[in-house]
């Protein structure tokens, strides 16, 4: 695993660069943060969607959650920016 939880969100942005599309999702003012990772084909049915939730606090975010989200769930980070169903836009 290339992430853990405890790590910084930003060290985990940097070993998971290699996405091929990345969104952040924040609801409203929340501390919690959750980043999803775009891996594998760019075909809503094949791809590997990692999610990292971070929560911040003193000014820094640690992640608190790994995991992954199943493709036909996209459709609940719909406050996401961009929003994760951009990722299929024109496949």
């Amino acid at each position: 695993m290339r992430v853990k939880v405890g790590d910084e969100r930003e060290y985990a942005a940097q070993v998971l660069s290699d996405a091929w599309f990345h969104t952040e999702c924040r609801a409203g003012d929340s501390t919690v943060v959750r980043d999803l990772y775009f891996y594998g084909p760019c075909d809503p049915d094949e791809a590997v969607i990692v999610m990292i939730e971070s929560e911040e606090a003193n000014g820094k975010a640690k992640v608190r959650f790994v995991g992954g989200v199943d493709n036909y769930m996209l459709h609940i980070y719909d406050y996401c920016t961009p929003s994760p169903t951009q990722a299929f836009d024109g496949n």
